[in-house]
């Protein structure tokens, strides 16, 4: 016998300004109405409206703030959240840091095709661009800045498939190997020299992919960046790090 549940007023004002928040109607980094507008609003009491705050708050979409403009302050939907929820669920769930790597795979050559296929000179200029910064960081050894330069490189490439849910979990996913990379950088004291190969071979890799393209060489290409990836998943996950588990605290 399936039980009807039904929903409690607090949920039911939750998900009405969780529709609103989402939509756009109540924009991100202003405020909630008061409460004893929304209390009238709504024609619930107090203790009702502050459980369905609390409520918008555990998702991240609200934060309470206190002072001289105390109130709701709207956080909104956040890249962040989303990469937090993700490497919590699958610290969870025990995938290990190859997991992640090995993930990419799934993502880059798939996009790296559609880009190959629907060849755009503006977007062949901007990767030349992101190749730029890579070899500069290399050239000026900011090397705690590069991983995340890089992360952009990579989800430039899946945004060329032009679908946005590829796009968002991507990035999310990029999120969570840069936390990785630069975690490791940290517990593993790398040599500038070290550091300044291991960077250097990313930045001429991304140049001979761009060239690659740009010579209509499409298939080779797509074998080319399957390698990097296939590189950088072994170079990341020396000393066990291959069976470590992800951490989701980032």
């Amino acid at each position: 016998m399936n039980i009807l549940k039904i929903p409690k007023a607090s949920e039911l004002i939750a998900q009405n300004l969780r529709d609103k928040i989402i939509s756009g109607e109540l924009k991100k980094g202003g405020f909630l109405p008061p409460e004893s507008q929304l209390m009238q609003d709504y024609g619930i009491s107090r203790p009702t409206l502050r459980e369905a705050l609390r409520i918008l708050e555990n998702e991240e979409l609200i934060e309470i703030t206190r002072g001289s403009r105390s109130g709701a302050k709207i956080t909104g939907l956040s890249r962040k959240n989303l990469t937090r929820h993700l490497g919590r669920y699958l610290q969870f769930q025990k995938a290990n840091i190859l997991d992640l790597y090995e993930a990419r795979l799934a993502f880059e050559p798939f996009a790296l095709e559609i880009f190959c296929e629907n060849k755009e000179a503006s977007k062949i200029k901007h990767f030349r661009q992101l190749a730029e910064g890579l070899r500069k960081l290399v050239e000026q050894e900011k090397f705690d800045e590069f991983p995340a330069i890089m992360a952009n490189f990579h989800a430039e490439i899946v945004a060329c498939a032009k679908n946005k849910t590829l796009c968002i979990m991507y990035r999310a996913l990029l999120d969570l190997v840069v936390a990785h990379q630069k975690d490791f950088q940290h517990r593993f004291n790398q040599s500038k020299e070290t550091l300044r190969k291991r960077f250097g071979a990313g930045y001429r890799s991304c140049v001979k992919l761009i060239n690659l393209i740009e010579d209509g060489k499409h298939d080779e290409a797509i074998e080319h960046w399957t390698l990097h990836l296939n590189n950088v998943a072994q170079g990341w996950t020396i000393r066990d790090e291959n069976s470590r588990v992800i951490d989701g605290n980032i």
